[in-house]
């Protein structure tokens, strides 16, 4: 279809001189009816109309759709368009002469009943020839305003999409300086700056730090070379200086118009909380391994007082022998008190848990928590692995701290001491370090570290 909108007057005039010479009758512009063939294959409406508002030329299009018959000066442009009366056509006519050129869109009514939109395209040309005369070339709208419509649509449809979804995407212009052309709202969020400040801008304008943005940069050429590029979990430094953890995905897409730059897309999933929760989970269920653990751990550590309680009763029961009462007494009284810490433990165990432990500051004297803690391990000791604890090589230190915490420690060290030592000996002791104490545990297992040992920091 011929664009007649783009002709000069004087390719007009030209046209319509051809079409009169192969027109089959004699009718001319101004005369009687005669259909050219020439416009013949064009859809639009092609029109001749006099000063006075009259047709002097109508093509097949037009014929059609207006029902017209010869001889086509019968017709005023008012038949054809509603819109237009003499009166109005005077103005226009006037518009159209001072002009030269008047593109307009009008409400055609068809003889059919249909009524459509069309551009309407006029020209004003005065030929000593053909006189005064407006030539028209209608293009029926309605299938491009329903296109226009659907795409209006569309783009608002795919910006509401791209301004609502949490990834954040940007578009650069790779011809002119990787310079962003577009920014959604995600993209404002996550960076922290108006759409406004990044538009028409490069990497090295809207990141303080070259280097950052030069690393950007160095990702995006590399994005043109392979087509695509893919990043999970990777750490993006914001413009801010902050780091957050991303998916960032990288496409090249180019423009289908010759000579047009092509275009990079990045789109940046921000993974941080999502990350944060994973690790969270695993921190969960690692503290559900531990304790189970030490729900285990406890079950046995139970039932060693809980056999001498049951064991010693019966013994208790069975003598008497008045040094044996007492001694099995002793060893009930001592293995109650070790029942007593286990349950404690666990009780701690929930508090630590809950966030909820306290603590009883006191000043205690060290050597009588060790002591204490010596002969309630003792009973746990095999005839080849021997407990030692010299108190009486060891100097006396008054320390102020909670002695069930520091008993809780030690009863931990030497326990694991214990399970890992088959033969040889523990030894528990402590030294002055100048203001400090070290307590240590020395074991000769092989399961374990030859030394465990906490320093405990408390003013003398």
């Amino acid at each position: 279809m011929k664009k007649y909108e783009n002709y000069t007057r004087a390719q007009l005039i030209a046209r319509i001189e051809e079409l009169e010479a192969v027109s089959s009758e004699t009718g001319r512009l101004h005369g009687e009816w005669a259909p050219p063939e020439s416009f013949a294959v064009s859809y639009d409406e092609i029109y001749a109309i006099n000063p006075a508002g009259y047709l002097t030329y109508a093509n097949r299009i037009a014929i059609e759709h207006y029902q017209l018959e010869a001889p086509c000066n019968q017709y005023g442009i008012w038949s054809i368009n509603p819109e237009f009366t003499p009166e109005t056509w005077s103005e226009w006519l006037a518009k159209i002469k001072r002009e030269k050129v008047v593109r307009l869109q009008h409400t055609h009514h068809f003889q059919n009943g249909a009524i459509v939109l069309f551009e309407v395209n006029a020209y004003y040309m005065n030929n000593p020839e053909y006189g005064e005369v407006v030539l028209c070339f209608a293009r029926n709208m309605s299938d491009a305003l329903c296109i226009q419509r659907k795409t209006n649509f569309l783009n608002l449809l795919m910006d509401t999409i791209l301004s609502n979804i949490f990834v954040a995407i940007a578009v650069k212009e790779i011809f002119d300086n990787f310079n962003y052309i577009y920014f959604n709202k995600a993209a404002e969020e996550f960076l922290g700056i108006h759409a406004e400040e990044v538009l028409g801008k490069s990497d090295f304008e809207v990141f303080p730090d070259p280097r950052r943005a030069h690393e950007i940069h160095t990702e995006d050429y590399s994005t043109i070379k392979n087509g695509r590029s893919e990043k999970l979990t990777v750490e993006y430094e914001k413009p801010d200086g902050r780091v957050r953890m991303v998916n960032i995905l990288r496409l090249l897409i180019k423009n289908p118009d010759e000579g047009a730059s092509p275009l990079l897309l990045v789109m940046l999933l921000d993974v941080t909380q999502q990350r944060q929760n994973e690790l969270d989970l695993i921190k969960a269920q690692e503290a559900d391994k531990m304790k189970n653990a030490f729900i285990a751990n406890m079950s046995h550590e139970i039932r060693t007082p809980l056999n001498a309680l049951v064991g010693f009763s019966t013994l208790l029961a069975e003598t008497d022998n008045v040094s044996e009462r007492q001694e099995y007494l002793s060893i009930i009284q001592k293995n109650s008190d070790l029942l007593l810490q286990l349950i404690n433990d666990i009780l701690d165990f929930a508090k630590i848990e809950s966030g909820a432990l306290d603590y009883h500051f006191a000043e205690v004297e060290l050597k009588n928590i060790c002591h204490a803690v010596y002969v309630t391990q003792s009973l746990k000791m095999t005839s080849d692995v021997a407990l030692l604890f010299n108190a009486d090589s060891l100097p006396s230190v008054r320390v102020c701290t909670d002695a069930r915490r520091i008993e809780q420690v030690l009863l931990n060290f030497l326990s694991n001491a214990i399970k890992c030592t088959s033969q040889g000996f523990i030894m528990l002791s402590y030294e002055l370090e100048n203001d400090f104490v070290r307590v240590s545990v020395t074991d000769t297992g092989w399961e374990s570290p030859k030394k465990n040992n906490k320093v405990y920091s408390n003013a003398l």
